[in-house]
């Protein structure tokens, strides 16, 4: 099979790696032709979409593989139905796709309820540019070292990640590593930030230095709820311990490879009071992550759902 995904982003977009470049590359291995196209380049035998970055190249490409019985399918991964600027984009590009596809059982039920259309859902694998690391937890250290990485519209989550790391009595340094320059370091009471530009390099350096992966969210904000676990898969496949605020796809990892709760500060107190049974989370943790969300085992997904 012939199967282009057309380009949306560079590889600092978490979804342009998850959605397209690890399982183009699974696709490969599994026998597939597979590329990333862009505009003006062809039709291939299955033509996928993703994101909202170049939206009037995108309806103007689905119109031409339409007309050229081209298979098209239009994968989602965020819930922009209803925001301004992206809406008429989302619900165009849902209708006129051959098929739908997302990434959570949260963005299917969105998709269902403001389109009408069954979206099938192709998991997110984890991250193959990320090295598998030894499990590794060190109780009571000083100072406690976390680090928080994502796209930087997700940094408006780590006020509340301060407020809550405040009600530790020790010592914290936090390193922040998001794809927006320029941020300044600072400190907020215990608690010391230190900002790193997103890359590989600094995300192997970092999963490497930290004791704590903390990966805080604004609770009941619709745009949150259909988010992945690609952040929690990829900070326990490095072997560390992962504190997240509970969102529907983190439930796999809750009280069995994770600590999931409304506190964050209450799991890193539960870490250092449990460290044996921390570190056992975390290798059960890699355990099913290699079962379940290689790549191979999603480009299977994928093959699935292209038919």
């Amino acid at each position: 099979m012939k199967i282009a995904f057309v380009k949306t982003a560079d590889s600092s977009m978490a979804s342009m790696r998850f959605r397209i470049l690890i399982p183009m590359e699974a696709l490969k291995k599994r026998g597939h032709e597979v590329e990333i196209i862009k505009y003006g380049e062809g039709y291939p035998d299955v033509m996928i979409f993703s994101k909202h970055f170049n939206k009037n190249q995108d309806l103007v490409m689905m119109e031409g593989a339409k007309r050229e019985k081209v298979k098209t399918v239009y994968d989602v991964c965020d819930n922009h139905y209803n925001t301004v600027g992206h809406s008429e984009y989302y619900h165009k590009m849902t209708q006129d796709a051959d098929i739908v596809t997302c990434n959570t059982p949260v963005m299917q039920e969105v998709i269902k309820k403001e389109t009408g259309r069954d979206a099938i859902i192709v998991n997110d694998s984890y991250d193959t540019n990320l090295l598998e690391g030894k499990a590794r937890f060190v109780p009571n250290e000083e100072p406690i070292k976390i680090l928080w990485y994502g796209h930087f519209t997700n940094l408006n989550t780590i006020g509340g990640l301060l407020s809550q790391l405040n009600q530790i009595q020790e010592e914290i340094l936090l390193i922040v590593i998001s794809n927006r320059p320029g941020l300044n370091d600072g400190r907020m009471e215990n608690v010391k930030i230190v900002h790193q530009l997103w890359s590989l390099e600094n995300m192997k350096t970092y999963l490497e230095w930290c004791n704590f992966i903390a990966i805080p969210t604004i609770l009941n904000n619709p745009t949150k709820l259909t988010k992945s676990h690609n952040r929690v898969t990829d900070g326990i496949r490095a072997g560390r311990m992962v504190i997240a605020h509970p969102l529907p796809s983190y439930e796999i990892y809750r009280d069995k490879y994770a600590w999931i709760g409304e506190d964050l500060s209450d799991g890193v107190i539960w870490a250092d009071d449990n460290p044996e049974e921390a570190l056992s989370r975390i290798q059960k943790g890699q355990e099913y992550i290699e079962e379940n969300l290689s790549p191979d085992k999603i480009a299977k997904q994928w093959e699935d759902a292209l038919g």
